[in-house]
């Protein structure tokens, strides 16, 4: 999964600095200030993977999601700038020591810079760089116009040229292009024998790190703000998807093949979605219904009333929130689950105990990024914090603050007692939060 993310040249964005993520991250600001500036940054390395055209480097519209053109996406519209995303990510790396495999973890960023050029109207890939603790292992600068490239790789710069050869890019990545076994007899004939090993040993675990992005980019998914709304009916065809869509259309196709199929782990997941449905307050419980042999429809009891009703007429705010929970316990170990405005179309209780469903399913096999404006959520998690049900550094909060020179990403850290350790700035809470944050201090003080 993504543990990190840092642009630049972005957006509203000169330099966001390194933006750790954790569990849970929350993404918090006014209006326009640049959170979904970020979730699109997130998201484009997955939304280029997807292209079915593999020299695509950077994809940024599709039937699905519209992030405009390179002048829309660089800062200040200035199609002269490079614009830069790093990503972090810990792997499991395996190398060859004293004739023996051994695997260990391994923290790594890698560094994508775009330009663009102005008479082509074409975007391309200026340099690829894979960091780890010591600095730079890896840098592939790209031609402009052709397919050349200069690669620079730790400890062997005699061999650059020979490396070079070995790679190939496809899309905003490099593959191998070799034969193992010739090509170790002639680094191994031009070289010697231990020179060949180490060579292709690092050259080996570089590929092991690209592969390791490219794994955890795939498993990076977002969830816009508008979801579909629920249909009276729904075709049965037994397949469970990968992911709820990027409008959640595939999230109640999804629940219905896991109550069809119902192995262990499929009843497991649709007993934790039933109880977030629950803890939320508007539904008691629901049923899958078949009206056809290929169509079934859902059927939900409200919590208080207990009235049955077609979710098509449960109200919006279910419709809105139902793929954010199938999501949320669907998605398999190593996702990053990227959420804009999850609570919305819920009413303050519900946004609330929202809050609460984030906190019980927060795991550090999973990282989930939140774009927030609800308050409410926000102060749920924060009480999760203070109960000792969530561990603060699980938890980070970042506010985006405008500025001309560009916008800034401030981190907001807590304690253990869910207080800010520093002072929030101004202008994005309402004053019944204020109010309410300065009646605690009080009567904590008191």
């Amino acid at each position: 999964m993504i543990t990190s993310l840092r642009c630049e040249n972005f957006r509203c964005f000169r330099d966001t600095g390194t933006i750790e993520l954790a569990p849970l991250t929350l993404l918090v600001g006014e209006n326009n200030s640049g959170k979904s500036a970020i979730t699109q940054a997130l998201h484009l390395p997955a939304h280029t993977l997807d292209s079915e055209d593999p020299a695509v480097c950077l994809r940024l519209s599709s039937l699905d999601y519209d992030y405009g053109s390179f002048k829309d996406a660089v800062f200040q519209h200035d199609e002269s700038l490079p614009l830069t995303l790093t990503f972090g990510t810990t792997v499991d790396v395996s190398e060859r020591r004293g004739g023996k495999l051994k695997k260990r973890k391994e923290k790594v960023k890698v560094r994508l810079t775009y330009g663009y050029l102005l008479k082509r109207k074409e975007i391309y890939l200026d340099e690829f760089v894979i960091e780890d603790s010591q600095g730079e292992r890896l840098s592939v600068r790209q031609s402009k116009y052709t397919e050349g490239k200069r690669v620079t790789m730790r400890g062997y710069k005699a061999q650059s040229l020979f490396i070079a050869r070995l790679m190939e890019r496809r899309g905003f990545t490099f593959e191998p292009r070799y034969d193992p076994f010739t090509t170790y007899a002639r680094v191994e004939a031009k070289y010697d024998k231990d020179t060949a090993r180490k060579l292709f040993g690092d050259v080996f675990l570089n590929f092991q790190l690209a592969e390791s992005f490219i794994s955890s980019f795939r498993k990076l998914r977002l969830l816009g703000p508008l979801r579909d709304p629920a249909r009276r009916t729904y075709l049965y065809t037994g397949e469970l998807a990968a992911w709820v869509g990027p409008k959640g259309e595939r999230a109640l196709p999804m629940y219905s093949a896991l109550i069809k199929r119902a192995k262990r782990d499929d009843v497991q997941k649709v007993h934790a979605i039933n109880n977030a449905l629950y803890q939320l307050g508007f539904i008691k419980k629901w049923d899958l219904r078949r009206v056809e042999a290929r169509y079934y429809e859902f059927w939900t009891q409200h919590k208080a009333s207990l009235l049955l009703a077609n979710l098509a007429d449960t109200g919006f705010g279910a419709s809105q929130v139902l793929p954010v929970i199938v999501s949320l316990y669907t998605s398999p170990p190593g996702s990053t689950l990227v959420y804009q405005q999850p609570e919305v179309h819920l009413h303050p209780a519900a946004q609330a105990e929202l809050g609460s469903v984030f906190a019980r399913a927060c795991t550090r096999e999973k990282a989930v990024v939140i774009e927030t404006h609800s308050e409410n959520l926000i102060l749920r998690i924060l009480t999760e914090v203070a109960k000792g049900k969530l561990k603060q550094q699980d938890v980070r909060i970042y506010y985006m603050q405008p500025k001309r020179s560009g916008h800034q990403v401030l981190a907001m850290p807590l304690d253990n007692k869910g207080r800010f350790m520093r002072e929030w700035p101004k202008g994005f809470f309402e004053e019944n939060y204020i109010e309410s944050l300065n009646l605690f201090r009080a009567r904590e003080e008191g």
